[in-house]
């Protein structure tokens, strides 16, 4: 086989993968269709993935008197496995899923982060443990808060952890066979698939995660854009209060000072006080109409500027009705009403995010470099 043809067809085995990956029952005849390969090609993939105990046949569906029984094909459950993690101040979270990122074990252990080397050591103890007990799993990612260099394996900065330059994928790769992938917590939770949303080539989003901290990631083809010195999507550092709080960036009234959780619970307890809780309702409606304008304006300002085809907003804010108010209205006052018109945004709420995200960067890895000697 030449040179040109073995890239071809390991290309057709990655994307036959991830068609598999995204669709729980498929076959022969609905692979080549909605890829465009070969039938006799995607034949020959099919057999060499059954042989290798990766995918199963599930039953025949008949389709008349004058054509063929399609065959359903599954990727036999179990079969691959990720492992996703991630590294908080003081706390170490992880999650294994199966091949569709369906949560299959998750926990928590704690670590002292001030101690660099001691957190070093237990992230690798951990993936160790859990290697051992999922042997399955084709590949650890790790998602961390801060500055993410992928390619060096290397956490550049981090605030909330104090730490500067760390050799993360090293230490977490000592005890382990399978690769070990770093990523941005943010950038990892935004390449979670949605369901709302059908990929196409071309297809772009902005994620905005709101929690303890607030961050943005651009996702364009199912890639996380990284910038020239990995720090795109800082949405979270937009100044929109000039005279706010201290941020941990050395700005004041960042966004992430005026929205993130724990000020969100501060500052109503604080106007409950000092007004009294018989005015709760308006207060809080008040707070997060407030809230809401501060992430329209800043979203605004993205969707101006990189035009992506969809908003996605991940928060524990997701149904109140002021906040998601105050974003889309202000989003429809500062965007071109073009712009407005075409994007579709969406209020969601997902649970592990950040480790389930962490596992799914690693799938992504796994299937880029898939290989014909991996049968």
């Amino acid at each position: 086989m030449s040179k040109g043809a073995s890239v071809l067809r390991e290309n057709n085995i990655r994307r036959i993968l991830s068609f598999l990956r995204n669709n729980e029952r498929t076959s022969r005849l609905d692979i080549s269709n909605e890829l465009g390969i070969n039938k006799n090609t995607v034949s020959i993939i099919m057999e060499k993935f059954i042989q290798a105990g990766i995918v199963r046949e599930m039953g025949i569906q008949e389709i008349g008197a004058a054509g063929r029984p399609k065959v359903y094909l599954s990727l036999v459950p179990g079969v691959y496995k990720s492992a996703g993690i991630f590294l908080k101040k003081n706390t170490i979270e992880y999650a294994v899923t199966d091949y569709r990122t369906c949560l299959l074990d998750k926990g928590e252990v704690s670590c002292e982060t001030i101690n660099v080397n001691g957190s070093l050591a237990m992230l690798s103890a951990v993936c160790k443990k859990l290697l051992q007990a999922h042997p399955e799993i084709i590949g650890f990612g790790i998602a961390l808060p801060g500055i993410v260099n992928q390619h060096s394996g290397v956490l550049q900065y981090a605030a909330s952890l104090g730490w500067n330059n760390v050799p993360i994928r090293d230490a977490a790769s000592k005890e382990v066979s399978v690769p070990v992938h770093i990523i941005n917590k943010v950038k990892a939770a935004a390449l979670l698939p949605n369901e709302e949303i059908v990929q196409t080539a071309g297809l772009s989003t902005f994620y905005m995660s709101i929690g303890e901290s607030v961050g943005g990631a651009l996702i364009i083809d199912k890639h996380a854009y990284d910038g020239d010195t990995c720090t795109a999507g800082e949405i979270g550092h937009f100044v929109v209060k000039k005279e706010g709080d201290l941020c941990n960036c050395g700005q004041r009234g960042c966004l992430e000072t005026l929205v993130n959780s724990e000020r969100m619970r501060e500052q109503l307890e604080q106007l409950l006080q000092e007004t009294g809780r018989n005015m709760k309702e308006q207060l809080e409606y008040d707070m997060f109409r407030t809230a809401g304008y501060y992430t329209g304006s800043s979203l605004a300002k993205v969707v101006n500027l990189v035009n992506p085809s969809f908003l996605i907003i991940d928060s524990p804010y997701k149904g109140i009705r002021a906040f998601e108010e105050g974003v889309l209205d202000t989003l429809e006052n500062e965007t071109l009403h073009f712009a407005f018109q075409q994007l579709k945004v969406l209020f969601v709420k997902t649970d592990s995010a950040f480790t389930k995200g962490a596992a799914f960067a690693s799938i992504l890895s796994f299937e880029s470099t898939y290989t014909l000697n991996k049968f």
